[in-house]
């Protein structure tokens, strides 16, 4: 029996769970409308009750939610035992789209409920904070992909890599599936290289460091071993580095650029360091960066490392602060300037000082610091006259220092010519000097002359000699265009002559390497020219071709107009023009060896020069040379085991000027020529000694041919005309020229196995025994036995040995088959058989044409090759009815 106050109290405690319940709850009869909702619900979609209660909720779905969720309902409704979980979109009554996680359970069969139950809350909020989360992702990785440096994620302790960016295949050429997974140590040059870096990152770890940058030398996937900048930076689990970050920059080109610098810094140093003066450079925000040994004395102190990094203004002395900033400020704009100041001396004694500071750019162009030059004028505060001069005096340091500098970067330039770098110094020089507006500045070098638009040669004169490691002689020059007061050693300050021979030896250093630059560029040039020749030589016998190899290196390299080879003729009294390169017309094909240069270097066997110069024999004496305005001609003999063969000649329309090693490359391709014509030379003796050898062959084989002949009178001219059918059906089934030959001697030599054979069976009028046909098919196994020790008939063979094989295999001396039956023999085997059908033999007389050619069709598969057969008819169409 139901207790009525029981059941109440259990109804009343269910409504007040629904009622207060943070979460909705609404029923859903079978057609899916709403028939009841607890209070929560109208207010999470933004209903009324009275818009509520009815509704469908079918009609509230997002479309992209509504077929998933249709189903859903549908197998809530078939299967009652199974609750349903989805999250899907609904639409709020204000047209908002609201992510719901619901629960739905079917309790129609319950008869106090008969509804589906199903409890709702809104997660829009988490939804839009995971698509943030993944869009931030997704943020996060495209932007690494744009990096330019190479990033990768690292498991530690392991150096294991779990990803990795797109400049990581720039960086390292690796991709991406090639490193996953992979240990970071393939990125090293050297095992010890990788270890010792973990060993960095451990003890940095162990440190507290969390963000460990290094510069090491990384190794790419083709070799390469290159400088990287690297930034690891970890992340702990559970308080321990689990993975890191790893972002490599290629610094390759930073290093070099570096390591060009410190030498042009070195010389720079050693004038800091010897400067008299406080000399010291400030970063635009104030920080002391360098002090000469001189600035160190001036304050009393011993290190740089006491002040390097600490503010500037700390040396200056109160009351002076804003006279200090306002200097700075200007020169860290561009602008130079000065001004008195005092500072703190040994012992913070108060010295005056004059300080100018001037703009210090970078590698880039833009200022990154100031330079300033300070002088203790403490003594001399109260003579102005002595102050202007040292102040005058300072302004002179600052340009020198200043034209120093500029020199030292002009210098590092890559020229492929120093011309435009002399030219540019000399524009340069007169900025360092006391009086820029009335100086002017000349340079010589190597015969040519650069010169500031001002320059005249005048009696105020400082100069500076410049001799390179190759002995060339020049001189820099500064000079005064109007008198100046004469100093104690003349118009020009001993700073200057100093700075003159500086820039005199900084120029000659520049001079030295940019000739060595140019010599290994010369050798290797010569070396490849070399190389060229060497290869067309050794490819080709054709001395035409390499004659014009030979020429066109001679022009380039040699740095000549024109050259060309010349060959004695026959006789020895006369040269021939063989080849020519870069004349206007050709040169004339003859020429004598009296009173001309060719002649001359025949006679001489040496290299001979002429120049178009007084005293001398001229260049321009034959109307030929002088249409084409040669000025130089250089010419060599081509000399090949002690013979003079010929002569190479160059000619140039400028004086030539050769050097040692300009002589020797000349030399060499007059070698290079005289091997080419020793080379051909050889080949023709050895074609003319082969073609002697063949016709002494050949004329042998007709005559063992004409023995046999001699021998079987009844086929008699038989040889002659399977030889010529022979050759004739070789050529048209595309026999090479070479293969020919050995054809054709096969085919005379096909029966001469037949000298083995007795009279009493080769000449027999009846049909053969048994017996006697096995004597007489040894005859290919004579042929071959004879003729295989003559080495020069080995190509020969096929015809002799295998002309009796048959197509079907049932031929002798070896029951060849098919294509196992050398091709040359296939052929054979069918002219050999049409010519002795169509001729009288002992046991029959001969057939006609007709009946032959049908013998040699119906035998077409069986005893002979079918495309041989095909080919034949074809070849002799016109020809096989007449014999």
């Amino acid at each position: 029996m139901t207790d009525p106050a029981g059941s109440d109290r259990a109804q009343r405690r269910f409504q007040a769970l629904i009622e207060h319940s943070a979460d909705a709850i609404t029923l859903l009869n079978a057609a899916g409308e709403v028939v009841y909702d607890s209070p929560a619900a109208p207010g999470l979609l933004g209903y009324s009750p009275e818009t509520w209660l009815g509704k469908n909720i079918f009609g509230l779905f997002h479309p992209d939610d509504a077929e998933r969720m249709m189903g859903e309902f549908q197998r809530l409704i078939a299967d009652a035992s199974q609750p349903v979980h989805s999250q899907f979109r609904l639409k709020h009554a204000d047209g908002r789209w609201l992510w719901i996680d619901a629960h739905g359970a079917n309790l129609l069969a319950d008869p106090d409920v008969e509804a589906i139950v199903v409890n709702y809350r809104d997660i829009s909020a988490e939804m839009q904070a995971i698509e943030n989360l993944q869009s931030r992702e997704d943020y996060l990785e495209g932007l690494m992909n744009t990096l330019g440096d190479a990033v990768l994620t690292v498991h530690f302790p392991s150096r294991l890599i779990n990803f990795v960016n797109q400049a990581v295949s720039e960086i390292f050429g690796y991709a991406p599936e090639e490193l996953l997974g992979k240990t970071t140590e393939m990125l090293y040059p050297n095992r010890e290289t990788f270890l010792a870096f973990g060993e960095n990152l451990r003890q940095g770890l162990e440190a507290g460091e969390r963000q460990i940058r290094q510069d090491i030398q990384m190794l790419r996937k083709n070799g390469e071993v290159f400088w990287a900048s690297t930034h690891v930076t970890f992340f702990t689990q559970d308080g321990v580095p689990a993975n890191a970050i790893s972002v490599v920059r290629d610094i390759s080109e930073k290093k070099q650029a570096e390591e060009k610098l410190r030498t042009s810094e070195n010389r720079l140093r050693a004038i800091f360091e010897h400067e008299p003066e406080c000399v010291k450079v400030v970063s635009k925000d104030g920080l002391l960066q360098e002090m000469n040994p001189a600035g160190l004395r001036m304050l009393g102190i011993e290190q740089i490392e006491e002040i390097r990094g600490r503010p500037a203004l700390e040396l200056i002395h109160p009351d002076d602060h804003m006279l200090y900033q306002g200097l700075h400020k200007e020169a860290s704009r561009g602008q130079t300037g000065q001004m008195q100041f005092r500072i703190f001396g040994p012992q913070n004694r108060i010295l005056w000082v004059d300080s100018i500071a001037t703009p210090l750019p970078g590698a880039n162009g833009k200022i990154e610091a100031v330079l300033s030059v300070t002088r203790d004028i403490t003594e001399q505060k109260e003579a102005e006259a002595a102050r202007e001069h040292a102040a005058a005096m300072l302004r002179e340091r600052i340009k020198e220092l200043t034209t120093l500098h500029r020199a030292s970067q002009l210098f590092q330039q890559q020229a492929d010519s120093p011309l435009a770098v002399l030219q540019e110094l000399a524009s340069l020089l007169p900025s360092g000097w006391q009086y820029p507006e009335i100086t002017a500045a000349r340079i010589l070098y190597d015969g040519l002359e650069f010169t500031t638009p001002n320059y005249a040669p005048t009696a105020w004169r400082l100069a500076a000699p410049v001799v390179t490691s190759d002995n060339k002689v020049g001189e820099i020059e500064v000079v005064y265009l109007e008198e100046r007061p004469q100093e104690a050693e003349g118009p020009f300050l001993p700073e200057e002559r100093e700075l003159l021979n500086t820039l005199a030896e900084m120029l000659r250093g520049y001079l030295d390497r940019h000739q060595a630059e140019t010599q290994i560029h010369r050798h290797f040039n010569h070396l490849t020219a070399i190389h060229t020749i060497d290869s067309s030589i050794t490819s080709t016998l054709d001395l035409g071709e390499n004659f014009q190899v030979l020429l066109e290196q001679a022009v380039i390299q040699l740095d000549v107009e024109a050259a060309d080879i010349l060959l004695l003729d026959e006789t020895g009294e006369s040269l021939k023009y063989i080849a020519g390169q870069g004349f206007k017309k050709p040169p004339p094909k003859q020429i004598g060896l009296v009173d001309t240069y060719a002649g001359d270097v025949i006679q001489s066997r040496k290299i001979v020069a002429y120049h178009d110069q007084a005293g001398g024999k001229s260049i321009q004496r034959t109307p030929f040379w002088k249409a084409e305005g040669f000025h130089s001609y250089y010419g060599s003999p081509l000399v090949a085991k002690g013979q003079v063969k010929g002569v190479l000649e160059v000619f140039s329309t400028r004086p030539i000027t050769p050097d040692d090693e300009w002589l020797t490359f000349f030399q060499t391709l007059a070698d290079q020529g005289a091997v080419a014509v020793e080379n051909a030379e050889l080949f023709a003796g050895l074609e003319r000694s082969n073609l002697a050898l063949a016709q002494s062959y050949d004329i042998t084989l007709e005559g063992w041919t004409r023995a046999l002949d001699l021998r079987d009178k009844e086929t008699e001219g038989h040889t002659r005309r399977v030889t010529e059918m022979t050759v004739q059906l070789a050529a048209a089934l595309g026999s090479a020229e070479d293969d020919l030959v050995h054809i054709r001697r096969g085919a005379l030599l096909h029966d001469i196995g037949k000298l083995g054979i007795p009279d009493r069976i080769l000449l027999k009028p009846e049909p053969l025994t048994e017996e006697e046909w096995l004597v007489m098919r040894q005859h290919p196994v004579y042929a071959y036995e004879w003729l295989s020790p003559i080495e020069v008939l080995h190509p020969a063979l096929d015809i002799p040995y295998a002309h009796h094989e048959r197509w079907d295999g049932s031929g002798y001396p070896r029951g060849l088959k098919g294509e196992e039956i050398p091709l040359a023999a296939r052929i054979f085997a069918v002219v050999d058989v049409w010519d002795a059908l169509r001729s009288d033999r002992p046991y029959r007389p001969a057939w006609s044409a007709a009946e032959a050619l049908r013998y040699i069709r119906k035998e077409s598969g069986t005893h002979f090759d079918p495309q041989v057969v095909r080919v034949f008819l074809q070849t002799f169409a016109d020809t096989t009815g007449r014999r």
